[in-house]
């Protein structure tokens, strides 16, 4: 037991420490956003994007408000609207889709909405599942079935729709005292356990859908450094939300939802291949 629990010291030193350096990730972001030639965010400011989230979804377009105050250049129309009628000038549009803890639900009801007529008004749409969506019980052979059979029968339905597979969101250690005592008590969430499956179900989309998806869980492991948040066990390596980028474990906070907003930005600027 020593000996596991230096190993995994060691381990994440150099993925989450250098902290005395006070180096900003969000310097390195923003910096990548302004090498990107106007004509292409004016490309992206005329296309119809429809995005399906729940709370950590908001956590991103209160970041992408952010980003786009500091970013003027970049001019999207941000409008939370599920309503087809509402598609007819460009914007990007987004809802709450279904209720945490029933990820299936979620996919179908996302799928529903491009039915009643989005997915005809739509260049872009995507959705997220939420961490609370996956945890160390969660069949997940079950659900990429029904993930990769719904984004199959949506995409030969729309042919002419970007559909934008992405990754699962991951946690961390909920910051503070009380949390601090309930894992020494044994009681606090199983974070290994629950990131784990997560990893897998994240790894299955990278492999299936390869460059063609928005990885978000990459997005929130980032460090200043430029490697990942993560640790090691009996499971091998088990990536985790960076700790520096959230208010309670799994929500974003200021820092973290714009890292997440401008890889979303850069992700949908980067559809346009001129």
């Amino acid at each position: 037991m020593v000996k596991h629990r230096f190993a995994l010291i060691v381990f994440m030193i150099p993925l989450i420490g250098c902290k005395g350096n006070a180096m900003n990730p969000l310097d390195t972001a923003y910096r990548r956003l302004r090498e990107v030639p106007q004509r292409k965010w004016d490309s992206l400011a005329q296309k119809k994007v429809f995005f399906g989230h729940q709370s950590v979804g908001r956590n991103v377009i209160e970041g992408l408000e952010k980003v786009l105050l500091s970013v003027p250049s970049i001019r999207l129309r941000i409008e939370e609207t599920a309503e087809p009628g509402d598609f007819q000038a460009p914007v990007f549009a987004h809802s709450r889709i279904g209720q945490n803890r029933d990820p299936r639900g979620k996919i179908d009801h996302f799928r529903r909405l491009l039915e009643s007529g989005i997915g005809q008004a739509v260049d872009v749409a995507f959705f997220k599942l939420c961490y609370v969506d996956v945890d160390r019980s969660t069949d997940i052979e079950g659900l990429v079935d029904h993930y990769d059979k719904t984004l199959a029968e949506l995409a030969q339905t729309y042919p002419n729709l970007v559909l934008l597979p992405a990754t699962v969101p991951l946690t961390n250690e909920t910051p503070g005292i009380k949390a601090k005592i309930k894992r020494i008590l044994g009681r606090g969430p199983a974070l290994k356990a629950d990131n784990a499956k997560r990893n897998l179900i994240n790894d299955h989309i990278r492999k299936k859908y390869g460059t063609a998806i928005w990885d978000l869980a990459d997005a929130e492991t980032t460090t200043a450094q430029g490697g990942n948040t993560a640790v090691r066990d009996s499971r091998g390596t088990i990536y985790l939300m960076n700790p520096e980028y959230t208010i309670d474990g799994g929500h974003l906070n200021a820092i973290g939802s714009q890292i997440v907003a401008i890889d979303l930005l850069l992700r949908l600027v980067s559809l346009d291949p001129h």
